[in-house]
């Protein structure tokens, strides 16, 4: 952004207050006022044959029933998707010029993929609903006692335009001295028609936002712990939620019940995720992933695997159908490791991006706040596999992530370290550990850019753009300039979240502890990302 005066566009793609109807209306009126005829001739007057064949289609369209209109289409038919630059430029350019002060640990961010509309969750028990293109337009300037904490280019403030509690009115066991909680999970629907907001007492609110904010309508009740997580499924038609009670449940939001429960987490939930599709397989247990070999059985013919039935009849000796057998069985064999070796699990470059970064309905992993990774398959209650904890690194983990490929997961440590785990091998211990300065104090989020190079860690410090390429390098010569760059804004406390908009053109960045330890700055900040090669 290279002045204040260049503006983003204030309407979103998502048509949410039925403006787009009223703009089909008026596409009938040229630029002076007046209604456009397409039936009048060179000379301005009506053309009397046109005027009698419309006379006639309208005789014949009374006779039509009329039908109801069609459905809107999904909202992520017309988010747009990320920039091409974003993917192939070789580094990015992050400005804050956006901070929205909060004087309350801020805990939780949520957006609609259109980002019209932006919601922070605070210990204070408030959402908070701002207007995002009306706050970086800059409809509401910071005062100077607000801009002393931020660099220059934090001029514009957040424009707030409501907020409601989160009401605990409909929990049984409230202390009447407490009527609403704060707020450490929020999910919030794609076109902001209803929200979800995680409670103290383990129960999960579903509050209406379009009409009549922050009423609640319904109560799922299964935690028994605050609840620290919530994820939407793509569809939105079901939810993923993780508590203090190191439990993960599935919900099914058409009818509130209790889809499934996941096993294998040990402490408190502090991430869940959901894998990018494209993937390679994952491997079970903490085995590296191997191909299933055709094998020979106890008589010597081969098998599809360890496992596969023997004959059904003990008399089959005839050797001319083992021979002719075999010989398939090494055809196919052939065939099957020709497959293998052409299989490519990453996304082709002709196919067409999508509007949003596709996810897994069925792979996400979950996080616990004393350092265990498990990985899960939503129609199993047993994790896949577990990720292996290195020696000597504190067991702590606020904050973990998938790469753009689906194929290496990073997590952030108290050591002032990210650790990055690949699927092509065995998950038991990370394939590489990213070192950050001294002193800079734990990882508290992680999130990585769309050119797969580059990965955003906040620790207590500061906010780092990690250039892993350069980082490889680096562990090579030990030697040259650092593999990072400041993103200023944050400084000296707990970041809780990182989120990048779909067109990734902004980085937005919360400060709050969660409810766990640590100070924070307390405030939202937006930047504007530019692509540099």
């Amino acid at each position: 952004m290279d002045s204040d005066d260049e503006e983003y566009p204030l309407q979103s793609p998502v048509d949410i207050d039925g403006d787009a109807e009223m703009e089909d209306m008026d596409e009938d009126v040229d630029a002076e006022g007046e209604p456009e005829d397409d039936d009048e001739d060179a000379d301005g007057e009506p053309d009397d044959d046109e005027n009698d064949n419309d006379n006639d289609a309208d005789n014949e369209n009374d006779n039509e029933e009329t039908t109801a209109p069609s459905p809107r289409p999904q909202t992520s038919h017309l988010i747009q998707g990320p920039d091409p630059r974003a993917k192939t430029c070789n580094t990015y350019e992050i400005t804050p010029y956006m901070a929205a002060p909060h004087a309350t640990s801020v805990n939780v961010m949520a957006a609609t993929p259109c980002m019209r509309w932006l919601f922070t969750g605070g210990s204070d028990g408030y959402v908070r609903k701002f207007d995002f293109f009306g706050s970086m337009n800059g409809k509401l300037p910071l005062t100077v006692a607000q801009r002393h904490p931020f660099v220059d280019t934090v001029t514009r403030a957040g424009v707030l335009v409501s907020y409601w509690e989160n009401d605990m009115s409909g929990v049984p066991s409230a202390p009447s001295n407490q009527p609403f909680s704060p707020v450490y999970s929020l999910a919030v629907h794609s076109q902001a028609i209803w929200a979800l907001t995680g409670l103290q007492s383990g129960h999960i609110n579903l509050q209406t936002v379009r009409h009549e904010e922050g009423r609640t309508i319904h109560l799922l009740q299964r935690h028994t712990a605050p609840v620290s997580v919530l994820r939407l499924a793509q569809d939105e038609t079901s939810v993923l939620s993780g508590g203090w009670d190191k439990n993960i449940y599935d919900w099914d939001l058409n009818t509130g019940n209790l889809l499934r429960t996941f096993e294998g987490c040990t402490g408190q939930v502090s991430t869940i995720a959901f894998r990018p599709e494209g993937g390679v397989p994952i491997p079970v247990g903490n085995s590296p992933p191997t191909k299933t070999p055709l094998t020979r059985t106890d008589s010597g013919k081969k098998s599809d695997g360890p496992g596969s039935p023997d004959s059904l009849f003990d008399d089959v000796d005839d050797d001319d159908d083992a021979e002719g057998e075999a010989e398939d069985v090494d055809a196919l064999e052939k065939e099957l490791e020709a497959q293998l070796q052409d299989f490519d699990a990453s996304p082709k470059a002709d196919e067409p991006d999508s509007p949003t970064t596709p996810v897994s309905q069925s792979t996400f992993l979950a996080s616990s706040y004393d350092g265990n990774i498990t990985l899960h398959d939503r129609r199993s209650p047993t994790p896949i596999t577990k990720l292996g904890l290195a020696r000597g690194v504190p067991p702590w983990c606020m904050t973990a992530t998938w790469s753009i490929d689906g194929n290496s997961i990073f997590v952030g440590r108290r050591n002032q370290s990210v650790e990055e785990y690949s699927l092509h091998s065995s998950p038991s211990q990370p394939i590489r550990t990213i070192r950050l300065p001294a002193n800079s104090g734990a990882v508290s989020a992680v999130y990585p850019m769309p050119n797969a190079r580059h990965l955003v860690c906040a620790s207590n410090d500061n906010i780092r753009l990690y250039d892993l390429k350069a980082e490889a390098v680096k562990e090579k010569d030990r030697g040259g300039a650092p593999p990072f760059w400041i993103v200023p804004g944050h400084h000296g406390g707990v970041v809780s979240g990182i989120m990048v908009d779909p067109t990734c053109r902004f980085l937005l960045t919360t400060g709050g502890n969660r409810g766990w330890e640590g100070t924070s700055t307390d405030v939202l900040m937006c930047s504007e990302i530019e692509y540099r090669d």
